[in-house]
């Protein structure tokens, strides 16, 4: 009789494991659904959102006219830009908090980011911190503070990227922006094309971006 008692217990113990193992290998793989779920939910939310109307970069209104009966309202509408009543900033500091205090208008994922991304000059974008470690590496930091700075890509363009807690964003420079950094700084961006295009390698050879959304588990 111990012997045939012992001899369930294994049996026993045995189906447990089998059980355990079974379990694994489902948690497994609901979690690898829920992944590519999450992946797929979060691409057809993207492609719906770019797709309306309403998603367009949010409107700056820098002037309008006087008296709204006019027949060409609309056109006189953001007929002045707003750098005409702005007053020159004094020092490098107040510029940097003008530039970094708007919000941002879109915002761009290290996966769908590629080497020749274009950017509006003096718009914010909310970007990964894989790509703003990218900036950092890889183009000159000719100004650099506490929470952002000051990247020279090498072909006369400006760009300053910040952070706000876990958020990154980044603007690239208008004329008129980069006119006043240059005045305060006594800076001048580089515009040799061929230095550019040797010191800036593929975003591919950089740090490793985040893995996407069917690499990433939840537990």
């Amino acid at each position: 009789m111990p012997r045939h008692a012992d001899d369930e217990e294994d049996g026993s113990e045995s189906d447990l494991a089998e059980a355990l193992e079974r379990l694994t290998d489902e948690v497994t793989t609901l979690r690898q659904a829920i992944d590519d779920l999450r992946e797929e939910l979060t691409w057809e939310i993207r492609q719906l959102r770019e797709g309306t109307p309403e998603w367009k970069a949010r409107f700056h209104l820098t002037s309008m006219p006087v008296d709204p009966t006019l027949p060409d309202f609309h056109r006189r509408v953001n007929a002045v830009d707003s750098s005409v009543f702005a007053v020159p900033a004094t020092t490098l500091q107040d510029l940097m908090q003008r530039l970094t205090s708007e919000v941002s208008s879109s915002r761009l994922v290290a996966d769908d980011w590629v080497e020749d991304q274009e950017f509006t000059p003096g718009e914010v974008v909310e970007i990964d911190a894989a790509i703003r470690d990218w900036f950092a590496e890889y183009l000159v930091i000719v100004k650099r503070e506490a929470d952002w700075f000051l990247a020279d890509d090498g072909e006369g363009w400006f760009y300053v990227l910040w952070s706000r807690g876990e958020r990154c964003y980044l603007r690239l420079l208008t004329d008129e922006e980069q006119q006043d950094v240059c005045r305060l700084t006594g800076i001048e961006p580089e515009t040799n094309p061929a230095n550019a295009a040797e010191s800036l390698p593929e975003f591919a050879a950089a740090p490793d971006p985040p893995p996407a959304a069917s690499q990433r588990s939840l537990w």
